[in-house]
């Protein structure tokens, strides 16, 4: 069923293909194939030039089944003599425009669109050109252009992402109709867009012109009178056209795509609907994963830290991580749903730590904290809720530099220390810096204590060491007491000594008590080997 109604929808865009196109397809697609006999292996993540540069011949899979440049100049010419023979925009058009974009020559492609004028179909191949050049953002602004003008049920099919959704999203998706389905789709490319730093989504656009070369793919392959396994549209609509093969035991071969043509997992491992909190991302795909290569690939994992406080204006979210490595220029886009204003900031400087403060609304939002050089990118994002709003209770608690005045004073002191990660070599001191809120004039009791995060709770002797304060060290725990004067926000900055610990994933949490009243937080820390 899948198959038929791609057949219908390019038959809706592209027209039915004539005779003499069918014809120039089969003759071209067909031509010196060869036996499975005759097979060697094809690895694009090697550098090989798999089927000759063209997923659609797939029958080319060795040197001399592959057609010569002048047979490929000559069946884009007359694809073009059939395109430019015929008043209306139809299948010779779509195929040589479609040629001429695989081939390298998105130029050609765009001024033998230039006289086509019709929005529907002439905006979606013009999109499709500038796609596959690597142009994404004026693809992008071409495929709106083509979809709004598209019949319903064209647009239906190419904005569709059912091949894209998990188990459980793909049931409540397909439930859904109208404004609530467009609403699913919004919320899945606002998580999906792999980076919002750039400008438009360059998933959705590498999305919608997969679902248009797979019209053009099947006329193709109905023209050389053959069919594709079962999944065949699936793969290619989560991963991409086939760029290589191999020889598996036991079977005679199989197609699949490189990492190097597939290296970005850009949709998140949670619900689409699930709480931002819950939203999960694992960025670098496995052979099996959704996945696309945009030209910043690979995306990898961005280490960082952030913490919350209350503030006048609802919340202040701190954020610092490495900007040694991001070429001077860290962004920082923080977005409560899709279609809502981003709150954007843009760190640029030569320091080793980029540190970013920003007044935010009491809602949970989704931060994404992003940088690229050259043609690699690195991001972090999840969902961040708020802290309470009102009452006794703590901000997060987070990691600085120590300094040779003791523990910072004040949030601005503080985060212009603050550590690039929740993580610090063996063997040295750890500054700390969190606020209370709300406490009571008075005696403030703080309980700090470590657990190994793999061991669970256990005796970590001699594991803290609190300096310049005082107070008491009972096995893995530090407990000492201080004084509010009840003004609403008391700052608190000390220094550990993390002693004896060994490398390791740990976790720490504090607890503040107020009179009756206790607050607790807790965090993890990483404790690297030292080079």
């Amino acid at each position: 069923m899948l198959a038929l109604v791609t057949a219908v929808t390019l038959q809706t865009l592209s027209g039915v293909p004539s005779r003499d196109v069918s014809t120039t397809l089969a003759a071209y697609y067909q031509s010196r194939s060869s036996s499975p006999s005759s097979l060697r292996r094809c690895d694009a993540d090697a550098g090989d030039l798999c089927f000759g540069g063209d997923h659609d011949r797939q029958r080319c899979r060795d040197a001399g089944s592959c057609p010569t440049e002048r047979e490929s100049s000559r069946f884009v010419e007359r694809l073009t003599e059939l395109a430019t023979a015929s008043e209306a925009p139809g299948a010779a058009l779509s195929h040589a425009v479609y040629a001429l974009s695989k081939f390298g020559q998105p130029t050609r492609a765009l001024e033998l669109l230039s006289g086509c004028s019709d929005r529907f179909p002439c905006s979606l191949l013009r999109g499709l050109v500038l796609a596959r050049a690597g142009a994404s953002d004026q693809a992008e602004e071409a495929f709106l252009d083509g979809l709004a003008a598209s019949p319903d049920s064209v647009r239906a099919r190419l904005e569709d992402i059912g091949a894209l959704l998990g188990d459980s999203d793909i049931a409540e998706y397909s439930s859904l109709s109208g404004g609530k389905r467009l609403a699913f789709q919004d919320r899945f490319w606002w998580l999906a867009d792999p980076l919002h730093s750039l400008p438009g989504n360059d998933r959705w656009v590498a999305h919608v012109a997969r679902r248009l070369e797979l019209g053009l793919h099947a006329q193709i392959i109905q023209a050389v009178g053959s069919t594709h396994p079962a999944g065949h549209e699936l793969s290619v609509i989560r991963r991409g056209f086939e760029d290589s093969w191999e020889l598996p035991e036991g079977a005679p071969f199989r197609m699949w795509v490189s990492s190097r043509g597939a290296p970005v997992h850009a949709i998140p491992e949670s619900r689409v609907n699930a709480p931002l909190t819950a939203v999960r991302y694992s960025l670098l795909a496995s052979s099996n994963d959704e996945a696309f290569s945009p030209p910043y690939s690979p995306i990898e994992d961005l280490a960082h830290q952030v913490g919350r406080f209350r503030d006048s204006a609802g919340q202040q979210i701190a954020v610092a991580t490495d900007g040694s490595e991001a070429a001077g220029v860290v962004h920082l886009v923080v977005s409560s749903k899709p279609g809502a204003a981003d709150l954007s900031l843009v760190w640029q400087g030569m320091e080793d730590r980029a540190v970013f403060r920003i007044d935010l609304p009491t809602d949970t939002v989704l931060m994404s904290l992003e940088s690229r050089t050259g043609r690699s990118a690195r991001r972090a994002r999840g969902g961040l809720a708020p802290l309470d709003g009102s009452g006794f209770g703590l901000s997060d608690v987070i990691f600085v530099q120590p300094g040779p005045e003791g523990g910072p004073s004040d949030r601005e002191s503080a985060t212009a220390r603050m550590l690039a990660a929740r993580s610090v070599p063996a063997g040295v001191s750890l500054g700390l810096y969190w606020e209370v809120y709300e406490a009571a004039a008075g005696p403030l009791g703080y309980s700090l204590s470590i657990e190994d995060a793999n061991q669970g709770s256990r005796p970590l002797q001699a594991a803290l060491r609190l300096l310049g304060f005082g107070g008491e060290t009972a096995g893995s725990t530090l407990s000492w007491r201080d004084v509010s004067t009840g003004d609403g926000t008391h700052p608190v900055g000390v220094e550990i000594d993390l002693g004896i610990l060994s490398p390791g994933a740990y976790s720490l949490t504090l607890d503040v008590s107020s009179g009756e009243q206790v607050a607790s937080t807790s965090w993890p820390l990483t404790i690297a080997p030292t080079r």
